[in-house]
């Protein structure tokens, strides 16, 4: 989900699932989208709702977990992501240290913030237009795009800190995809051990 959105990972944490009301889910698999949400259930950093896609593979993915998710012991729970042996929902901490000790598992340093990087870095290193990353990202200020990658096209930056860090970004994720079951890192736990679902 991080390599696929970019989103927050207290916005990973907020995401809400209801299979049996729609309109209470954020999740929308036909239409590759999700509500996202921030701190309170108010929106992202800035309290304001918006609406990422998602790519064929990531909806299959997550319509795998759903699936599997359905026989945890806390399905009944409106959040999305739940934890090992039936516990309750993952908090931001949790998906935070999770994804820590995978990276550990697979010899690289790794943090989720770290995939949004590797996102945004992404979305312009292929030509993606910056009006549109600042949508997908929540942002309102222009200057998160100088912060965040914007300096991908700008030979000044490149050499000092754009480039170097784009390209250890693009080889931590795909050296997690790879190493952690075909990019399952940010499923939880019990998912891994339980294996694929039906």
């Amino acid at each position: 989900m991080f390599r696929a959105t970019g989103i927050r990972v207290s916005e990973l944490a907020g995401i809400r699932h209801d299979p049996g009301d729609p309109g209470r889910s954020d999740l929308d698999l036909w239409q590759r989208e999700i509500r996202i949400h921030g701190k309170g259930g108010k929106g992202g950093k800035g309290g304001k709702v918006r609406i990422v896609r998602i790519g064929r593979e990531a909806a299959r993915r997550l319509d795998r977990y759903i699936r599997v998710r359905a026989r945890h012991g806390q399905a009944f729970r409106p959040e999305l992501w739940l934890g090992v042996n039936n516990r309750g929902p993952m908090t931001a901490g949790g998906i935070y240290q999770m994804i820590v000790r995978r990276g550990r598992q697979c010899g690289v340093e790794v943090y989720p913030h770290r995939f949004r990087h590797h996102f945004s870095y992404t979305w312009l290193d292929r030509g993606g237009a910056e009006g549109d990353l600042m949508e997908l990202n929540g942002w309102t200020s222009p200057q998160m795009l100088r912060r965040y990658g914007a300096s991908v096209g700008t030979p000044v930056l490149l050499p000092r800190h754009g480039r170097q860090h784009m390209t250890r970004a693009t080889t931590v994720g795909r050296v997690i995809t790879r190493a952690c079951h075909a990019g399952e890192v940010i499923q939880c736990d019990w998912l891994q051990a339980a294996g694929p679902g039906p």
